[in-house]
């Protein structure tokens, strides 16, 4: 997949809402759960779908 470039703004509450375009390419729909992994060097943020529907295992799946 080439990259899909995107600016959100984050709300009053923290949440952003993840662009259409991103969340058909990662099939991404209501009720998922995604994972977000910041990287300082260089600053970038992953975003990425979990196929788990454990929150507790999709974040540890996400940053093992």
């Amino acid at each position: 997949m080439s990259e899909l470039p995107a600016v959100m703004q984050v709300d009053i509450r923290g949440r952003v809402q993840i662009p259409l375009s991103i969340r058909r390419a990662l099939g991404i729909k209501p009720g998922d759960f995604v994972s977000m992994k910041i990287s300082k060097i260089p600053e970038e943020m992953i975003t990425a779908k979990n196929e788990s529907e454990n929150p507790h295992e999709a974040l540890a799946l996400a940053f093992a």
